[in-house]
C-alpha cells in the first residue's frame, strides 16, 4: 500500500488488491490516518475482475506462485490483460527466472533494471517492465 497511497495522492485512480483479510483491513486504517482514498478489495487477484490499468506494481509477489505452476501462468495471464503499459516488478530468490517468466508468458517485452535491494535478508532485484509498440 506504500506506493499505492503515493500514487493516490497524486491523483491516480488507485485500486490495491490484498487476499489477506488482516493485511487489507490494516490498509483500509493507514489510509483513513493518511487521510488518502484508493479502493483496497481483499480478495484473491485472480477471483476478481476489476478492468485495465496502465500500470501495475508487483513487488515480491511471483515468489508466492512459483511452486503452483498452474496460479503462476493463470497470474501472469492475468496481470498481461490487466496492466496495459508498465509493471514495476520486485523479485524474491531468482530474479532471472522471474524476469524470464514475465518477458516469456506476458506483452511486456522490455525490462529495465532500477536497482538493487536488500529486504528481509535477501538481494533482490527492482525493475520496470514495458509494453511496447517494437
Amino acid at each position: 500500500g506504500f506506493y499505492a497511497r503515493i500514487f493516490a495522492r497524486e491523483g491516480a485512480e488507485v485500486v490495491g488488491v490484498e487476499i489477506d483479510k488482516r493485511h487489507a483491513g490494516f490498509g483500509q486504517i493507514v489510509n483513513k490516518l493518511e487521510r488518502v482514498n484508493f479502493k483496497i478489495i481483499q480478495d484473491d487477484f485472480l477471483a476478481i475482475n476489476e478492468g485495465k490499468f496502465d500500470i501495475g506494481i508487483i513487488l515480491t509477489v511471483l515468489y508466492h506462485f512459483l511452486n503452483e505452476p498452474d496460479k503462476l501462468y493463470q497470474f501472469l495471464h492475468k496481470i498481461d490483460r490487466c496492466v496495459t503499459r508498465v509493471l514495476f516488478w520486485e523479485s524474491v530468490d531468482n530474479p532471472q527466472v522471474e524476469k524470464e517468466l514475465i518477458l516469456n508468458n506476458t506483452g511486456f517485452n522490455k525490462y529495465e533494471q532500477l536497482a538493487i535491494t536488500i529486504g528481509t535478508g535477501k538481494v533482490r532485484e527492482l525493475g520496470v517492465f514495458l509494453k511496447t509498440n517494437s
